[in-house]
Parts: structure tokens; sequence; C-alpha cells
């Protein structure tokens, strides 16, 4: 990888379809690959039409074959060769019929496009030539069908939210519902008596201030209060045990917590993870936003739970620590420049924090930006630049890289050229990783340190208060580790450097520092 100067950021074209049915582990995620200019329709399964039956037949010199149908799109469809005579590419089948559960997709001709052998025997691609397969008719006959078959929870055959027993929880979830009922009311008559322009003045505006005062000393203590509470009454619940209850959670509360902006957002992860550039923004700003003065309290109150409150620290934190070590590093009499590399940087908060409150800078500083997300990064560039063109110039080089999350952990050589670094900050990515991938990569980041270098490493704790709301409301789950384990990762990885401990305020987010030693 070569040099990037500070003009540069590589941000790819967005796919133009996103898979949202799992959230992807954080070693699994891709950076860009290039654009992606073609459109082809999207090939089903036979398997993703249950409980429909469906099959293909083709007619060859009037014989008609049974086939085994491998895929289905709108154009065309892979079959097993059910004849010992191969076809040929561009071939024409005098006939092809798709049906399922008796009903006819496609009678017509089609041409061979693919010809390949595998395991089954020969697979071929056929493209249909008379007509398109109404694939959308096809999956509402299919989920049609699985409701009447009790595969929906809507007939109240199926109830995912059902279970025996956990009263206490659903006695709490019941009266949040019943206070968050109350408010709707209280703030629906506060709207009717007050300007129609109410939800949107500024934060600045009396009126505003007025209302932010209100939520906060009558509505944000008893929410939080009461959401701790659920939290209690399962956190000794494994995931599984806890999925009725997420569902039942979710039926009684979600059509008021999904009023807040930030955790409508977090839960429909546009972008394929909860905690993107824009959570960790609304998370920063914790401001009253929404469409509804309920929505709004909401948002403005779960913005100051401890885990929201944990995220403020630590970039607190870590401004504290850079600002600390670069007082140290200037003070030593050498032109090289001080060398800073932030892992999975998101909208890089500390670093523009940082550099907007710095006074004095006495030595050059590059600061390496590096995130899977272009969209995190465009942002950060965004504001960055501008800050940088303003104040230093001359003394702060900015670098954006854009890649894998997936070859940041395989590649040790990924930030060649770059380093040695005196500082690495990684805020949130190890509550993601599993033990040995932390282990790798923290070895990876104390190699790129210079001496008496130091890296910072956050994990959350397991007793995070606020993993009822993440985990049932914006399907946010966490690899928590305790302060133990944290140390362990960081001395297995590197066991002749100092390690210690840094805690923030709220207790949910510690660091461990390690120092290079040789």
């Amino acid at each position: 990888m070569g040099t990037i100067t500070s003009e540069q950021i590589a941000i790819p074209h967005p796919q133009e379809q996103r898979n949202h049915s799992r959230i992807k582990l954080y070693e699994e995620l891709e950076g860009g690959q290039g654009r992606e200019i073609f459109f082809r329709p999207h090939r089903y399964t036979p398997d993703q039409f249950t409980p429909l039956n469906i099959w293909a037949e083709l007619t060859i010199e009037g014989i008609q074959y049974r086939c085994e149908l491998r895929d289905l799109s709108q154009g065309g469809l892979g079959i097993i060769w059910p004849r010992p005579e191969l076809p040929v590419i561009n071939q024409e089948i005098e006939e092809i019929t798709v049906c399922f559960d008796h009903q006819y997709a496609y009678v017509g001709r089609a041409s061979v496009s693919v010809l390949r052998l595998e395991e089954e025997g020969h697979l071929v691609g056929l493209d249909l030539q008379d007509s398109l397969i109404k694939i959308d008719a096809i999956l509402q006959t299919r989920d049609l069908k699985r409701f009447h078959l009790g595969d929906s929870d809507l007939g109240g055959q199926a109830q995912p939210w059902q279970v025996e027993g956990q009263h206490e929880f659903k006695g709490r979830v019941a009266e949040l519902k019943l206070f968050l009922e109350d408010w709707d009311n209280h703030f629906n008559r506060v709207e009717a008596q007050a300007s129609w322009d109410l939800l949107r003045f500024d934060e600045d505006h009396p009126t505003r201030r007025a209302l932010t005062e209100l939520v906060h000393r009558d509505f944000m203590a008893p929410f939080l209060e009461q959401t701790e509470r659920i939290y209690d009454s399962i956190k000794g619940l494994n995931r599984a045990e806890q999925e009725p209850l997420k569902v039942y959670s979710q039926r009684y509360l979600d059509e008021y917590f999904m009023k807040a902006p930030w955790i409508h957002r977090a839960r429909t992860k546009p972008l394929g993870y909860p905690g993107d550039y824009e959570v960790m923004n609304h998370i920063y700003g914790r401001r009253m936003q929404g469409r509804s003065l309920i929505g709004q309290a909401i948002n403005y109150s779960t913005l100051h739970s401890p885990a929201a409150r944990a995220v403020r620290n630590r970039k607190e934190m870590l401004k504290f620590e850079l600002k600390r070590n670069l007082e140290r590093l200037s003070a030593q009499v050498t032109d090289q420049p001080i060398k800073i590399l932030s892992v999975a940087a998101g909208p890089a908060q500390e670093t523009f924090e940082l550099l907007s409150e710095l006074k004095m800078i006495n030595r050059p500083i590059d600061i390496i930006l590096f995130d899977q997300d272009a969209a995190a990064l465009a942002f950060a560039y965004g504001r960055l630049k501008k800050l940088v063109q303003k104040r230093w110039p001359d003394k702060v080089r900015l670098v954006y890289l854009h890649d894998s999350i997936k070859r940041l952990l395989e590649d040790k050589d990924i930030f060649n050229g770059f380093g040695p670094f005196d500082m690495i900050i990684c805020s949130g990515l190890y509550d993601y990783l599993r033990h040995p991938i932390a282990v790798k990569l923290t070895s990876h980041m104390h190699s790129y340190c210079k001496t008496e270098g130091t890296v910072y490493i956050g994990n959350m704790v397991p007793s995070n208060p606020s993993r009822w709301i993440m985990e049932h409301h914006l399907d946010w789950y966490l690899l928590y580790r305790e302060h133990e384990e944290i140390l362990n990762f960081a001395q297995e990885a590197c066991p002749t450097s100092r390690h210690e401990l840094l805690t923030e305020p709220a207790g949910v987010n510690p660091f461990v520092r390690i120092t290079r030693l040789g």
C-alpha cells in the first residue's frame, strides 16, 4: 500500500442492495469492491419457495423430462441436465415448463447459456425466450400458504412472544408502556396549546430550553430507572431464553421507541450494522429530535443512558490521552511527525475536537483514519478538511484509508508505509471480536508502534445497564468483557509491554493502555 495524500479518499459506489437479514460479524465485513453496473435478477433456490412445490420439465424431441431445479429468476433457471446427451451453448430447447403447486409459471422456449459439471451432474443454465416469470406472484402465493400453515404470527397460531413465567419482566414492560402512554397524552396537550412549530425551534430558543429541562427533570430519570429495572429482571437469562421476551417487549413498546430517530436508525441498520457513524453522531449530539414530543423525549433520554454516556466519556478520555501524549512528544527535538492511527475511526469525533481545541502544535502530526465504512470516512473528511485548512494547514496531515475489517484482521502489513505510530486508538471494534481475533489484532497493532508508543483499546463490560434497550429494541449485541478479560487478551498479545486499565466515569467502557517497551 503506497502513500496516500490528504486529498485522496477511496470511496466506492454503494451497493445497490444490502441484505439485512443477518448482521455480519465484524471480521466478515468487506470494504469497497468496485462498481456494480450490471443489473442481474435475483436468483431463488427451491427451498426459498417452501412450502410451494416447484419444479421444471423440458421437452426435447417430443419427450418430457422432469428436472432437478437448482435456481430460478425472472428470466431464467438452472437445472441438472436429465439426458445423457449434453446440450451446447446457445442450443434452443423447444419447450420448458416451470410449475408450482400445479400452476404454470412459464411454458415456452429457452436457450442454453451455461454448461458446467458439478457433483450432482451437469448444471445447465437456461434463458427464457418467450416471456418472464412473475416471481412476485409466486412469492405472494408462498407467503399466503405459509400464513395458512401457521408460519405467521398474525394468525394467532404462532406466538413467538409467549413464554411461561417471567412475570416480573412482563409487569415492568407493561408499566413502562403505561408510563409512556401517560406522557404521550401529556405531550399531546402541550403540543395542542403551544405554537405549531414547537418541534422545530432551535435548541437555544427559550421554549425549547424549557421543554428540554422538563424532559430532563421529570421524564428522563424515571424512564431510565424503569429500563434498568427491566434489565435487572432478565440479566441472568441467556440469549435464547430472552428471545420470546424480546418479541414481547417489542410488541409492547416499539410503537414508542421507534419514534426516536437514533433508535430507529440503530434498529433498521441502513449501513448493515448498528453503530454506524450517524448513530455515533446522534450519541455525541444527545439532542431532542423526533417528529413528536414523546419521540423527542425518548430520543433525548436514551442518549443519556449509561451506554451512551460511556461513549461520550471514552471520547473525552481518548482526547485527554492524545493531548497528554502530544505534549510529551512535542518536547522532543526532532522534525519527524508525530504519527497517530485511529482504527475503526467512524466519524472521528475525538480527532475533530482535538484539532479544534489545541492551542499550539510544535511538531507536524500525521493522523491516519481507517474505517471499513466509506460514508463514515466521507463525513470525517468533509469537516476535518475544512478545520485543518483553517487552523493547521502546515502542521497536520490527514490520511483516510478505506479497506475491509477482514483485511485489517488478516493482513499484518496493511499499514506499511504509514507507521510506525506513536499512538493507536481503537474505541468500539473489540466489542465485536472474539478472543482469538482480539489477541491477533492487538498483536498486530502493538507491532505498528514505536518504542514507548501506546495503544488504546476499549471494550464494554457485561454489567452495562443499557443492555435491555440495546439488545431487545436495537438488536445490538456486543461481546462484553470483564476487566480481567480485557487485560488477558492484551497480555497474551504482547506480554513484554506495560498494560494499564483506564476507566471512564460511567464504568461501562474501560480501556486497556498498552505501552510498547521494546
